[in-house]
């Protein structure tokens, strides 16, 4: 890890890693907002939830923008001090399903709008295919016999087929 010192930007010197500073992040608390913050009284709140990895990462992005400004155009810094340090891998991913009462209003207002656009979610609901695949399917790789969709050349670059239950 290299060493930066920004005194001559900022007017602190430090010679912290910017990997720590990202650690550092990671446990830095999250600030409550409130209400009235020019009151007397004000005592800011600080809550028990720490930053989650894509705030932390969000805020390298902010950084790595200031930084390449820097580099690229006040011609102050020779390289990007950002550009070795990692994102934080992201796990903030939640699975949401529909209700049936969301995808009968949902497939309304679809048949409503645009009959195609009406049958690309319905496809999508069916057989749980993406935007693209439904959009390059053709009568040659839907089977409604035996109630299957083949999907060519997926998004991951493999073929797969898909039974769908009406």
């Amino acid at each position: 890890n290299v060493h930066y010192k920004l005194d001559n930007m900022t007017g602190f010197a430090t010679t912290e890693t910017l990997v720590d500073c990202r650690n550092k992040l990671a446990h830095k608390h999250k600030e409550v907002p409130m209400k009235n913050k020019n009151s007397e009284n004000f005592i800011p709140r600080i809550s028990e939830k720490t930053l989650s990895p894509a705030t932390i990462n969000k805020y390298m992005t902010y950084m790595r923008v200031v930084f390449a400004y820097c580099v690229n155009d006040l011609d102050i810094l020779d390289l990007n001090p950002m550009a070795k340090v990692k994102k934080l891998s992201e796990k903030n991913q939640r699975k949401r399903y529909l209700e049936l009462k969301e995808i009968a209003k949902l497939l309304n207002a679809c048949k409503n709008a645009d009959y195609e656009l009406y049958l690309c979610v319905l496809i999508a609901l069916l057989a749980d295919a993406r935007k693209g695949e439904i959009l390059h399917l053709t009568w040659g790789t839907a089977d409604l016999e035996n109630k299957m969709f083949y999907f060519l050349d997926t998004k991951n670059g493999t073929d797969r087929g898909t039974r769908f239950y009406l």
